[in-house]
């Protein structure tokens, strides 16, 4: 009855469940209580290509093939280790964000219906090529009128409408799995599609994105490690998005760091001890530093780009983390379990004394490791194993923390094996801690 007279995405709701059933995963909606929920879809077999592949890896296809708001979903519960195995993990995290591009007329439309004035008129120069293209937008070269080069990100047409059906079956589908299943009931999708909605929402508004970057920008202002592109406002709407062009290398291009000169062990410590700073006394973050949004530029300095998906923390929070990681090097299971209680969401019937004992179990395991042993990636996959083994509800802003850190140690150990993540996460939060409880603060 939910769909057969009322919904009005009916024939894209087809297409997701037949998308679904081609790669052999319509089990999934079974499992979650939504077969009866569905238009009617065709009983596909998976095909040779998908017989022969892991579930992970149909899944990840799926995502790609449905498009944007599917693509973003998946990067989005590629964090959450704390419900999904490894294997659907480490596929998710394979998920390209779109290489597609559209036609020339049709980005032409677009800037025109955005800033009211055709590209002729609005540049001296605009390459026609896009130099990268993702689920959300495309990237192009360009001119202004004095001189200056710059880049222009295009939102792709009609992407706002498609978005918004994608969503609103979403939203649809989470609260008849919240209703019918047990782990609807523990989870709360419906609470995770609406996080979903407002930062999807936030990262297709570019006016949010060019605001992030002048705070990161204002925030780092007297710091000469780090730059960040001007915003060029009167060539920017919500849909169109004009910077500074950077100049360098990206941090992923390990051989042409080397071949130009760049001290990557140097490169490495700043990274980490810039996300830190933003991680732990902004408490405002670059939300995907991954390769391809950090540069290497002229002297030494990092270069960020693509601040579509930022976090936050408040006083709480940051005082909530820097007393874990605390409590990690001081080996002190109570703090830990109290800090960890006082973050998350925690069930009445909770037995403290086995969270405490698994607690201590975890700390055991990694910090009985050399520090250059540990890994931040299995560190926060423990804690999320732990966290929902007791129904315990993490906010949203943590889950994006670890996503980042995960990827900053990623960067630091391909540029400098011998950098210790944990040892520097130590060293700043315990000169953090100092800072805070000092007389004057206090």
């Amino acid at each position: 009855m939910f769909l057969k007279k009322r919904y009005k995405h009916f024939h894209r709701l087809r297409v997701i469940g037949n998308t679904f059933a081609k790669h052999g995963l319509g089990f999934l909606f079974d499992y979650l209580g939504l077969r009866d929920a569905l238009p009617i879809i065709k009983r596909f077999e998976p095909n040779g290509k998908s017989q022969r592949l892991a579930k992970g890896e149909r899944i990840r296809l799926v995502f790609e093939e449905l498009g944007t708001t599917f693509i973003k979903l998946g990067q989005v519960l590629s964090t959450r280790s704390d419900f999904l195995p490894d294997d659907i993990i480490m596929e998710l995290e394979k998920l390209q964000d779109g290489t597609t591009t559209y036609d020339f007329y049709e980005i032409e439309e677009v800037i025109t219906q955005e800033l009211g004035a055709s590209i002729g008129d609005l540049f001296l120069n605009f390459d026609p090529v896009p130099i990268a293209a993702a689920s959300i937008a495309q990237v192009h070269k360009a001119e202004l009128g004095t001189g200056q080069k710059v880049v222009v990100k295009v939102q792709r047409p009609n992407l706002l409408s498609e978005v918004e059906t994608d969503l609103e079956i979403l939203f649809d589908l989470a609260r008849l799995a919240d209703r019918r299943t047990a782990m609807g009931e523990r989870l709360q999708f419906t609470n995770m599609v609406e996080e979903f909605t407002r930062t999807l929402n936030e990262e297709m508004d570019f006016r949010v994105e060019g605001r992030n970057a002048e705070r990161i920008k204002h925030n780092f202002r007297k710091d000469d490690r780090i730059h960040i592109p001007f915003v060029h406002w009167d060539y920017t709407s919500a849909r169109v998005l004009t910077t500074d062009m950077l100049e360098g290398v990206k941090l992923g291009n390990i051989e042409e760091l080397s071949k130009k000169g760049f001290d990557k062990s140097k490169l490495a410590d700043n990274l980490l001890k810039i996300m830190l700073e933003q991680i732990l006394l902004d408490g405002f973050f670059h939300g995907d530093p991954h390769p391809g949004n950090i540069f290497a530029l002229k002297g030494g300095r990092l270069g960020f780009i693509d601040f579509g998906v930022v976090g936050r923390l408040d006083e709480e929070r940051k005082n909530q983390l820097t007393g874990i990681i605390i409590s990690l090097v001081n080996k002190d299971s109570d703090a830990l379990v109290h800090h960890i209680l006082e973050m998350g969401i925690t069930p009445p019937d909770m037995r403290k004394n086995l969270l405490k004992k698994d607690i201590s179990e975890f700390r055991d395991k990694h910090y009985n490791k050399l520090v250059t042993e540990i890994s931040l990636r299995d560190v926060f996959n423990d804690l999320f194993r732990i966290v929902y083994k007791y129904n315990i509800t993490m906010p949203s802003d943590f889950i994006l923390l670890s996503k980042t850190m995960v990827i900053t140690e990623g960067i630091v150990r391909v540029l400098d094996p011998q950098l210790s993540v944990v040892e520097v996460m130590e060293s700043f939060a315990g000169t953090l801690a100092k800072r805070r409880f000092s007389p004057e603060n206090i």
